[in-house]
């Protein structure tokens, strides 16, 4: 708890709660000097306040007037949940109490007008945090944070998340910096991220949470709100190609250009207005993701980037095949990769660590997918059914049987496999290490 203070004696906190009044109070202060031109009133309060949330904090205010005025003190703030001005027996607004319901991060201007409309302000930096999960490393985001396919048994069982919690690669990153003393023997692993989530589901779509023996510890809620009640010490979060459209990138590509109808293999290219739309959208989540973590958490996040997870001579789909579609994938994750740049570079100095996965770090390059490839397409009602095995594309497998060594699971073409896991932890393991 913070204890007021104030240089004035009447500024002390006096009184009781039923003593309160409005936030607008009237301050008679005393002068040095009746010769004094006319100058604004200095308002001082003795700094910000930082609390865990249910505590009470309570801060004095001092306001002084060279001339002698009457001032008029307000308390001007943005919604701070639990915020009360303190006045003392004489009807002096002397500080504030904050006793706040929520985390997050508010700002209280404290003005003082005299009566030839001088002002004097200071603005007071408020900061509420649930009580921090010191030895929490929390995993969010998408089927790549989860593990997606490495427990073949999720396709037939209630995981609707799909998740494989001791193959992800946070389980693996945890397993590493305790070994190397970056995190106790006491850390923790806890994965909210489910597969299907993108950045819009991160505030909207409650999952349970799991450790990293697959065991539920907490009730369902977004991945957001468990972030912040838990305000662990580090947070992962994927938001992957998957998940952002990446599997069904026809969506993006543009008719068959008049004319083209010869050359049925690159006949189609992205539609660059409907890829703006959709990264703007994701940007935008993205951004409103980012600004609860800073603002209700002081956790340090690492954000990985997406990689490129397309074959040299893909499948591909109708009017683009081959190298067409390596173009219009490497169109679609460059975009999302440089959005998410751009949102975690602009975030608070010396919180976010962004580990990379594209450019020099592109080892990705899909294989052949699993089984014969007409069962992936074409089978009507059965279709769906098929998919809950194969991810439901194969526009990213290779033609023909493709790279022998690969990360990227031949389920989907899309997902890590078990050595893709391992090569996501290893850079998530680097950046961390070097904060």
């Amino acid at each position: 708890m913070v204890a007021a203070c104030a240089s004035r004696s009447d500024a002390a906190l006096e009184g009781n709660a039923d003593e309160l009044e409005p936030a607008t109070s009237l301050v008679t202060t005393s002068t040095t000097s009746t010769t004094l031109p006319p100058q604004a009133p200095e308002v001082q309060v003795r700094g910000g306040a930082e609390v865990l949330v249910g505590q009470l904090v309570s801060e004095a205010i001092v306001v002084t007037d060279a001339n002698d005025d009457e001032v008029v003190v307000r308390l001007d703030d943005d919604g701070a949940p639990g915020l009360v001005p303190v006045t003392n027996v004489r009807g002096r607004i002397i500080g504030f109490e904050w006793e706040p319901t929520e985390a997050g991060e508010w700002q209280v201007e404290v003005t003082a007008t005299d009566p030839g409309g001088l002002v004097g302000t200071t603005t007071v930096e408020l900061v509420s945090r649930y009580e921090p999960s010191a030895d929490t490393f929390l995993a969010m985001g998408d089927g790549i944070a989860a593990g997606f396919g490495r427990d073949r048994s999720d396709f037939v069982s209630s995981d609707e998340c799909f998740r494989s919690e001791s193959d992800s690669y946070a389980a693996l990153a945890v397993d590493e910096l305790i070994a190397q003393g970056a995190l106790t023997s006491e850390a923790e692993l806890l994965i909210v991220a489910c597969s299907g989530v993108g950045a819009d589901g991160l505030s909207t779509i409650p999952t349970i949470p799991t450790n990293a023996a697959g065991e539920v510890v907490g009730e369902p809620l977004t991945q957001l709100e468990r972030a912040t009640l838990l305000n662990p010490a580090i947070v992962t979060l994927t938001i992957g190609a998957p998940e952002a459209g990446l599997t069904t990138i026809e969506m993006f590509l543009g008719p068959v250009a008049p004319g083209d109808e010869s050359e049925e293999d690159s006949a189609r290219a992205i539609d660059e207005a409907l890829l703006d739309e959709r990264i703007d959208a994701i940007g935008n989540d993205l951004r409103e993701a980012f600004d609860v973590l800073m603002t209700t958490t002081s956790a340090h996040v690492v954000l990985t980037t997406a990689y490129d997870p397309v074959a040299t001579n893909p499948v591909g789909v109708d009017g683009c095949t081959g190298t067409c579609m390596v173009e219009a994938s490497n169109r679609f994750v460059s975009a999302l990769n440089e959005m998410m740049l751009d949102v975690a570079t602009s975030q608070r100095e010396g919180r976010v660590s962004i580990a990379r996965l594209d450019g020099d770090a592109d080892l990705w390059e899909a294989s052949n997918g699993a089984g014969i490839d007409a069962l992936r397409d074409g089978l009507g009602p059965l279709q769906g059914v098929v998919d809950v095995f194969t991810g439901g594309s194969n526009a990213l497998c290779a033609d023909d049987g493709g790279v022998d060594d690969t990360l990227v699971s031949t389920l989907d073409c899309a997902h890590p496999n078990d050595e893709g896991q391992r090569a996501i932890a290893d850079v998530v393991i680097r950046e961390l290490l070097s904060i």
